[in-house]
């Protein structure tokens, strides 16, 4: 047989397998939902189950029929490694189904062998169903010529996640009662989680089942990380490497000073946030001890908080929040989630220079000049803020006895909400006993938020701190900006006064359409509310829980608005305007 021949064959049978193995996506994906999200009678398990084994053999045979199309073995290794993988777990499973099965069971009591070899496939189609569209992205130059501004693409990525994650929160088998909840509920608590707010409509730990709380916590890593994160991770190990196109919008996103090191960086994101969880989730499991009965329920109260807290979310397990009786004395639980807030809010450039400062050696030169202003300015700002937040509502409540009966409670409590303001949403008292004073004090930390990079909202630390510097500036008469022995470029002080205001228009906005939604709420629980929604943050003064359909649809909009940004929002709903190459003559307009 000629060459050409051959090559030709295997292309076909290429093309052939591709479109194979997207029908087995596509039944993976229903039967992984019916799964998870419906109550099947006994004949519909029965027949899911078939279908099940059909999918699992079905896959085998694709991926060994494909070995026949190579051209390169190491190609094919680099580019399919996962498939690879899931092959050979399949593979040992139809060939040692007890034993293998047994194994499985052992290591996750809480899902069917079924429902875990469905989720390798989902996993699989999805990854190469992923990889395909990003190199479809990279190489097709009709997509490239689409001049999408970065903003719009990160909107879009939450917007896309928000509703598939309304989609399976809305599975009967997501609610505790086994019945759908209502579809502006599963959009609002979605939106919630991905934006990593907070704010709930029903109660986590009752209203929904362990299903239900699984996807929950899959949109708060999910919405954590960050959506361009996870794809340009994905691109970086499944579709080849980062174009320049992609290097010059993640730049957007994380730093100007990163552009060449984005691979590395994006890496080491995907790094600290795992390992930084891990210890989180050992910490909380050991301070539980003999709190919690059941082992795999005080497993899953572990990680469910350590990824909640790091990633600023604020979602819990206990109906009262960290006011729950079991957590009363327990400081040890309560100071991790408070660590964890701090490390996710920080921004992971902070980390990453955190973690590479140097302190030993003869030419190691002094902390000081290892950090950049940004990070110093992060760090600074962020402890003036925890710190000023803590003294303040100390100062707001300590005769109140909100905080707590004896004196450590009370600073503790302090420390904690001046803490859990800056986007995170957990509380150890309840925030709608609290004095108007320590209630303005958390409206303005929750309006400034974490860091630029972090897992929080807000209009972060580094603009707030820019924008009082400035004003300060101009005050005293002087025009340049300097900090550190650096001067700070008139681009990033009119970036920080547009988000400044622009925070404060979608706040006025957002609480005056609450206000006349719901007219018998108190305004200055709403202005709280929205103010908690637009730093993504999830405190409330007891008033959400309450509110109307078309009051959570606006919430749902501030929410979403603060997690992307409120300028990326707003600068990609207009098309970029070149400047014409012309100057007209400058006039005085008397302002102030």
């Amino acid at each position: 047989m000629k060459l050409s021949t051959v090559k030709k064959i295997k292309t076909n049978l290429k093309i052939f397998l591709d479109i194979f193995l997207l029908l087995i996506g596509i039944f993976s994906l229903f039967t992984f939902i019916l799964v998870i999200g419906f109550h099947l009678t006994k004949p519909e398990e029965f027949f899911v189950r078939f279908v099940i084994q059909i999918i699992i053999y079905a896959f085998v045979i694709e991926e060994l029929l494909r070995l026949l199309t190579l051209q390169n073995f190491a190609e094919h290794l680099k580019e399919r490694w996962v498939e690879l993988i899931i092959t050979f777990l399949l593979l040992i499973e139809i060939i040692f189904e007890k034993p293998f099965q047994q194994v499985i069971r052992t290591i996750f009591p809480l899902l069917s062998f079924d429902q875990i070899t469905l989720l390798y496939l989902i996993i699989t189609q999805l990854t190469i169903f992923i990889s395909g569209i990003f190199k479809l992205i990279r190489h097709s130059t009709a997509i490239t010529r689409l001049k999408v501004p970065p903003g719009a693409i990160l909107s879009i990525s939450f917007a896309t996640l928000i509703l598939i994650g309304s989609l399976f929160l809305v599975l009967p088998k997501a609610s505790a009662t086994g019945v759908s909840i209502k579809y502006i509920d599963a959009l609002f608590t979605a939106t919630s989680a991905v934006c990593v707010t907070g704010l709930i409509v029903l109660d986590t730990a009752k209203d929904f089942s362990l299903t239900g709380q699984i996807i929950i916590l899959i949109l708060i890593q999910l919405g954590g990380l960050g959506i361009m994160t996870l794809t340009t991770f994905f691109f970086t190990f499944v579709g080849g490497g980062l174009t320049i196109r992609m290097r010059l919008m993640l730049k957007e996103f994380l730093s100007p000073d990163t552009f060449s090191v984005i691979g590395s960086l994006l890496k080491k994101i995907v790094f600290y946030t795992f390992v930084i969880e891990f210890f989180g989730f050992v910490i909380l499991y050991l301070s539980l001890g003999s709190n919690i009965q059941s082992n795999h329920t005080r497993f899953f109260i572990s990680v469910f908080h350590s990824i909640s807290a790091f990633c600023n979310a604020g979602f819990s397990l206990f109906s009262e929040n960290l006011m729950s009786p079991l957590l009363q004395n327990n400081y040890l639980f309560k100071f991790t989630v408070s660590v964890l807030i701090i490390l996710g809010g920080i921004g992971f450039l902070t980390l990453n220079e955190l973690t590479s400062l140097k302190f030993f050696g003869k030419r190691v030169q002094k902390i000081k000049y290892q950090l950049t202003p940004t990070t110093k300015l992060v760090l600074f700002t962020t402890f003036i803020l925890i710190l000023g937040g803590t003294i303040l509502i100390y100062l707001g409540d300590v005769r109140s006895g909100v905080l707590g009966s004896d004196t450590f409670s009370r600073v503790f409590n302090s420390y904690f909400q001046s803490v859990t303001a800056r986007t995170a949403g957990f509380n150890t008292v309840p925030i709608e006993q609290l004095s108007v004073f320590s209630t303005i004090v958390l409206i303005f930390l929750m309006w400034v938020g974490a860091s630029p990079g972090g897992t929080g909202g807000g209009v972060k630390t580094t603009t707030f701190s820019v924008t009082i510097l400035y004003l300060i500036n101009y005050i005293r008469g002087k025009e340049r900006l300097e900090i550190y022995n650096r001067e700070i470029d008139i681009e990033t002080i009119k970036k920080s006064l547009v988000i400044v205001f622009l925070s404060i228009v979608v706040i006025f906005l957002g609480s005056a359409i609450l206000t006349i939604l719901e007219p018998d709420k108190n305004p200055l629980n709403l202005l709280f509310e929205t103010t908690s929604a637009f730093g993504t943050v999830g405190l409330s003064r007891n008033t959400t829980f309450y509110i109307g359909d078309w009051s959570k649809f606006v919430l749902v909009w501030v929410m979403f608005i603060g997690r992307v940004g409120v300028l990326t929002f707003f600068s990609s709903l207009f098309k970029p305007v070149k400047e014409l190459n012309y100057s007209l003559p400058k006039v005085h307009i008397n302002v102030g």
